[in-house]
């Protein structure tokens, strides 16, 4: 009799508790805002019209897409060979926002324009703010290399950062530190090497916003952009 009670008991609870376990189980949504971790993507295209050792490309583009990454952006890095023709990555719908970057050598006479540790050059729209086409001397870098005995892709692939950083920060200022500064000493050349050169917190989150912002802009004609890589 006292088991049956028991029983009875247990099934009169698990009866009652039965519309309670069924109910579903509310998840909390996240405003996208509050994300904190989402990364916008950014598409960069590397027209090689220079000589460079594919294994400094190799390593240069890994650097570049490392200090991308830390300053919470998605890299997705594409080369491009221009003798060869244009590669389907540089001709095509290669993700939106695009960034081309064309690695060449300099012209007769520019070094004396610009100056020799003057690495690359970001065309910007008339408004002075963002664009989408950078040069990158490479023969320049090459030099300032084996001058200051640093390895020729860890140079490349900050040069190719810090043009980045122009094309999508909304001003042409460098700062004092920093990846984007104007110009790299020994003690900045050594925190390249540990990794430690890098975007500023407020150049990493003005990044983001003009990503964000691209992104929901009309797509850009890949068909004309990648004419001017040629």
């Amino acid at each position: 009799a006292v088991m049956d009670a028991m029983f009875g008991n247990l099934w009169t609870l698990v009866r009652w508790l039965a519309p309670v376990l069924l109910l579903p189980i509310p998840v909390l949504a996240v405003p996208a805002a509050d994300l904190g971790e989402v990364r916008p993507a950014v598409f960069v295209a590397l027209s090689v019209r220079a000589s460079v050792e594919p294994e400094v490309l190799t390593e240069a583009t890994r650097q570049a897409a490392r200090i991308l990454l830390d300053a919470g952006l998605d890299p997705h890095l594409a080369v491009c060979v221009a003798d060869a023709g244009a590669a389907p990555a540089c001709r095509s719908n290669f993700g939106a926002p695009r960034l081309w970057l064309r690695l060449t050598a300099e012209r007769p006479g520019a070094r004396a324009r610009t100056g020799e540790t003057v690495f690359g050059r970001a065309f910007l729209g008339e408004n002075r703010e963002t664009g989408s086409i950078a040069d990158i001397f490479v023969d320049r870098i090459r030099r300032y290399a084996l001058q200051r005995d640093v390895a020729e892709a860890l140079l490349l692939g900050h040069v190719l950062a810090h043009e980045i950083g122009h094309l999508l920060l909304d001003r042409e200022a460098h700062p004092i530190a920093g990846v984007m500064s104007a110009r790299w000493d020994r003690r900045q050349l050594i925190k390249a090497s540990h990794g430690r050169l890098s975007f500023l917190p407020n150049e990493s989150r003005a990044m983001r916003r003009r990503l964000f912002q691209r992104l929901a802009a009309p797509p850009q004609d890949a068909g004309a952009l990648a004419g001017l890589l040629r």
